[in-house]
């Protein structure tokens, strides 16, 4: 069941890497709203794979 989570936690830490990516950029902490920041820019990363994806494939 360990290894599992370690799975899970390792999935979680790669989609959320542009997000992370960004915020340290910005130098944001917590108190910034970190997560807020990291939230939308994950919405328009994946958006845009999304997209990507739907154009290739129509």
């Amino acid at each position: 069941m360990g290894q599992l989570a370690l799975m899970g936690n390792a999935l979680a830490r790669a989609l959320l890497l542009p997000g992370d990516l960004a915020c340290n950029v910005f130098g944001l902490s917590r108190a910034n709203n970190r997560d807020l920041v990291r939230m939308l820019v994950n919405s328009l990363v994946y958006f845009l794979v999304g997209l990507g994806v739907a154009v290739m494939i129509v």
